[in-house]
């Protein structure tokens, strides 16, 4: 099993029905032996209309799972939907966590089966070199959040130094 991060950002609420088709085409493209988890999700300030997920996919060939559901999203793509997945490959960086990695912990609300739970186990993590961050309120457990979150940020820098290495 491989896991690839979707990460759909929109920058206003006239394209949040562009975002909730990302999760259906996700949640359709994952395969019956797989799992697709949302692990953050955001709000335009003072109302429930989401601004931004971030999904875990997690199957076999995970990466082209998520490709594939969304690339006819991707041409549509406007300046007010982002779309960006990030594999979680064998090569990701290895962190000294203790030195590179800032986190903090932070209350915040969870929706799970239509209800609203308040926990403080949500995570956010900080590469001090990069500034790239990464969160994780999808588990009321701290050390599940805390685990997805590294995971995400591993995924998340392996790109950003593929896009460095490009850029050079």
């Amino acid at each position: 099993m491989t896991k690839a991060y979707v990460q759909a950002i929109a920058a206003s609420s006239s394209v949040t029905s562009l975002l909730n088709e990302v999760l259906r085409e996700c949640l359709k493209a994952t395969p019956p032996d797989g799992e697709l988890e949302i692990i953050d999700e955001r709000y335009f300030s003072g109302t429930s209309v989401t601004a931004e997920y971030v999904l875990c996919v997690c199957c076999p060939d995970a990466f082209l799972v998520a490709t594939e559901a969304v690339k006819h999203l991707v041409a549509c793509n406007s300046n007010d939907l982002s779309i960006t997945i990030f594999p979680l490959n064998e090569d990701s960086p290895d962190l000294d966590e203790v030195v590179e990695v800032e986190v903090s912990y932070y209350r915040d609300e969870t929706k799970v089966d239509g209800f609203v739970h308040w926990t403080d186990g949500c995570v956010r993590l900080v590469h001090r070199p990069s500034g790239v961050d990464a969160r994780c309120q999808a588990h009321r457990n701290r050390a599940r959040n805390y685990a997805e979150a590294l995971s995400f940020l591993k995924a998340k820098l392996s790109a950003h130094s593929r896009t460095k290495s490009h850029a050079v």
